[in-house]
């Protein structure tokens, strides 16, 4: 996945090409492998101007931490998660509030967040979770951790990354489903036909309150405090 940050219009841009398969780094016994992240990287708004929206679809960007949450089978039978950091740290002990949420065999690129109430917290807040060396039961409970989905890299055995992104997200779709639990939810699609109208969306949110979980408006509720700005993924 190449990607892009445009100042200019708000607006992060990755137009993944077919993603390059770069063998699983093994880091535990277990099936529980870091995938290295396919991560952003800067153009110019004028290289809009080149690209064709029809081959894009968009979804935002959240202002937590990217994470790759990985489930494989342990020796004796039981699902073991590992949440690595974008580098491959595994900061699983840091967060052990999501574990049993990850059951399925596979592997999630996504953004940790706290939310409260159904609202996304600021970045600020997620800090309080950040390289603790003792995770209390109070902090777990005023700092729920929560993992927002962007992309399925993995899912039992199938490795899943020269599928293109429409392909994963449905496929991402049906496993959050499956997984059921609400600290684990998708990242929402932006809806949009032109490269001005995605624009004019990141521009015109009333950036009035924290952004809620799915089946809600997603426009009017995404919050200035979680830093949230459309990223675009070639279909």
């Amino acid at each position: 996945m190449l990607g892009a940050n445009n100042a200019h219009s708000n607006v992060v841009v990755t137009h993944s090409t077919p993603a390059i398969i770069c063998p699983a780094r093994t880091l535990f016994a277990g099936h529980q492998p870091f995938r290295p992240a396919m991560l952003a990287h800067a153009i110019e708004e004028t290289d809009f101007a080149s690209l064709d929206p029809k081959e894009f679809m968009a979804e935002w960007k959240w202002d937590g931490i990217r994470v790759q949450a990985v489930t494989g089978t342990a020796e004796d039978g039981r699902a073991l998660t590992r949440l690595y950091s974008r580098t491959g740290e595994d900061i699983s002990k840091s967060f052990p509030d999501l574990a049993d949420a990850l059951w399925l065999p596979g592997a999630v690129d996504g953004e940790l967040l706290i939310v409260r109430d159904g609202r996304v917290q600021s970045f600020n807040v997620l800090q309080q979770r950040l390289n603790r060396k003792a995770v209390t039961a109070k902090l777990l409970a005023e700092f729920p951790a929560h993992l927002r989905a962007y992309d399925l890299l993995a899912e039992g055995e199938d490795d899943l990354r020269d599928l293109p992104f429409a392909e994963r997200r449905k496929r991402l779709e049906a496993f959050i489903a499956k997984l059921n639990d609400h600290r684990v939810d998708l990242s929402p699609l932006v809806p949009f036909t032109t490269w001005p109208e995605l624009i004019n969306t990141a521009r015109s949110i009333t950036w009035s309150s924290s952004r809620t979980l799915p089946g809600q408006e997603w426009a009017r509720k995404a919050a200035k405090a979680s830093g949230v700005k459309p990223i675009i993924d070639r279909r």
